[in-house]
């Protein structure tokens, strides 16, 4: 069954590994698309993604701006994972609506006016020492709360 009116939208994301290993969770959890912005060529590993790519739809995205405030006439939210102190805990946003969720760049994050457009910004809360995840983790522990979320 899978997860309609969400989507994942990964923002110049540059490891294969980690759009590998999101594509593979994608199916997984249940997603149809995935959309993506390239700063380099997007390129699956197959010994990661283990097929999955072939099942999940993959929408390159060549204009952010242009395509966020399509979907916003859409009428999905736009939601951007960032450690912002502004960013909600992720379990917080109700995501029982159309809504689009950005993971940006494993360095760089999402760029300032991506992160203004976006309706909310959420975050994933953490203890340690180290304030940020793996993309592919992040990505991972969201959608399977969303699953959980809208499928119980």
């Amino acid at each position: 069954m899978k997860l309609v009116g969400i989507f994942p939208y990964l923002y110049k994301l540059e490891n294969p590994q980690n759009c590998s290993a999101i594509v593979r969770t994608a199916d997984a959890v249940g997603i149809e698309k995935v959309y993506i912005t390239e700063d380099k060529p997007f390129v699956i590993n197959e010994k990661i993604s283990k097929g999955s790519h072939k099942w999940v739809r993959i929408e390159i995205v060549e204009e952010p701006m242009e395509f966020l405030l399509d979907m916003k006439k859409q009428e999905y939210k736009i939601v951007a994972t960032s450690l912002s102190e502004n960013a909600i805990n992720y379990r917080n946003y109700n995501y029982n609506q159309k809504t689009i969720i950005i993971f940006g760049n494993e360095s760089k994050g999402i760029d300032k006016e991506i992160l203004d457009l976006s309706d909310v910004l959420i975050k994933i809360p953490q203890y340690g020492k180290v304030q940020s995840l793996n993309v592919s983790v992040a990505f991972g522990i969201i959608f399977y709360w969303v699953d959980y979320v809208r499928r119980g």
